[in-house]
């Protein structure tokens, strides 16, 4: 959209131009438009003024439209749907404390006090997360291990990190070896404010909830109303018989937690038909093993550092990221195909070709299933000098 010329915006030199025509068109005595002159300074003052008004409009009118407006603005168009933006949640899950019951030591009674911290190892961003125990919790005598809970220091889906990721102790606790999270840690998965994007799509699900009775959009609409819900299919094609509805949600790391599948049923449960029988399922993981060459230019790119960057367009291919760049995650019943993930990986500088050795072929995904990535084995070769 050129709002420039929808709204007939001059700049500051075109209107001081527009000035000078308008009163030489009414016969104006004045020829001294000398820049610092006293009446071009006043026609400047003027003219100043004007353009930033022009200014301010070429900013806010767009925000009345929700196809361009953002932020707080959005955040009030949304208003007018009742559709308010998701807030940041943080991650809550179980880690396991252990000693190894090699010494004396099992015999202790050891208090694990809340507030103690764990966290992960500097990871490739070189950030390390911190996570807060929530809850007093005591070790028995002759036991080696307790899953302990703990909440992230901070918001965001960052935080949702897989197995064995949590493995190191701040706070020391005598008696405790070790700490580590296993793969089925979390409890509730940590989510980031709501983006623009999102937003946008939920205000324009909302008007499918005033339809009678309750569509495929009304129950995407109603799910994505939950923070931590990324991805939505919906079989309202009764599934399970005459009135059933599937609602098949994912989140940031691929397999919602029961929390999350119980916070989205309970919402649906207070705006679907009487008539309706729901269920909220976790989408069947499709599991893609990925054999990859990456050819780089042959006096071009370190081996180590393409692959790092190989590791993490997969995790962004496999997983959500909200990081504005133009990687697509995949979506609950997307086919995985090849030449999409080649497309990406042949974005990455100093990379002059790319072989998927395995999969040989596209992965066929069912609707209710979701790709995801299973072991990864990254070649890196050179291509030859001709």
């Amino acid at each position: 959209m050129n709002w420039r010329e929808l709204i007939g915006i001059k700049s500051f030199s075109e209107l001081i131009d527009d000035a000078r025509l308008k009163l030489a068109a009414g016969d104006s005595k004045i020829t001294n438009w000398t820049v610092g002159g006293v009446f071009r300074t006043l026609i400047e003052v003027c003219c100043w003024g004007l353009a930033q008004l022009y200014s301010l409009l070429l900013t806010v009118i767009p925000m009345g439209f929700l196809e361009y407006a953002t932020g707080k603005w959005l955040d009030l168009k949304a208003a007018d749907v009742d559709v308010t933006r998701r807030i940041a949640v943080k991650t809550q899950g179980r880690v396991l404390f252990s000693r190894s019951g090699e010494t004396d030591d099992l015999n202790m009674v050891v208090v694990i006090s809340a507030g103690s911290i764990v966290k992960t190892n500097i990871l490739d961003d070189g950030k390390e997360l911190r996570y807060f125990v929530t809850q007093e919790m005591i070790l028995a005598s002759g036991e080696t291990s307790i899953a302990v809970p703990v909440e992230a220091e901070f918001a965001g889906s960052a935080y949702n990190v897989g197995d064995g990721y949590i493995r190191v102790l701040v706070t020391h606790i005598p008696g405790i070896d070790a700490v580590t999270n296993s793969a089925d840690w979390l409890m509730l998965e940590g989510a980031d404010e709501e983006s623009d994007i999102s937003l946008r799509r939920r205000y324009q699900l909302r008007w499918h909830e005033l339809s009678t009775g309750s569509t495929a959009k009304a129950y995407e609409s109603w799910a994505y109303t939950i923070p931590g819900v990324i991805d939505v299919s919906v079989d309202d094609e009764h599934p399970r018989g005459d009135g059933t509805v599937d609602v098949i949600i994912a989140s940031t790391t691929g397999a919602p937690t029961e929390a999350l599948k119980n916070s989205v049923k309970a919402y649906i449960d207070t705006k679907r038909p009487e008539c309706s029988d729901v269920r909220v399922l976790a989408p069947g993981l499709k599991t893609i093993d990925l054999d990859i060459t990456m050819i780089l230019f042959p006096d071009r790119g370190e081996s180590e550092v393409v692959k790092t960057a190989v590791e993490s367009v997969i995790q962004k291919f496999f997983f959500y990221h909200d990081d504005g760049d133009d990687i697509e995650a995949q979506k609950i019943g997307d086919d995985y195909l090849n030449a999409r993930l080649i497309r990406y990986l042949m974005a990455i500088q100093h990379v002059f070709n790319v072989r998927i050795n395995s999969p040989a072929a596209d992965v066929v995904v069912a609707r209710s299933e979701l790709a995801t990535v299973g072991t990864i084995n990254i070649n890196i070769e050179r291509a030859t000098e001709t």
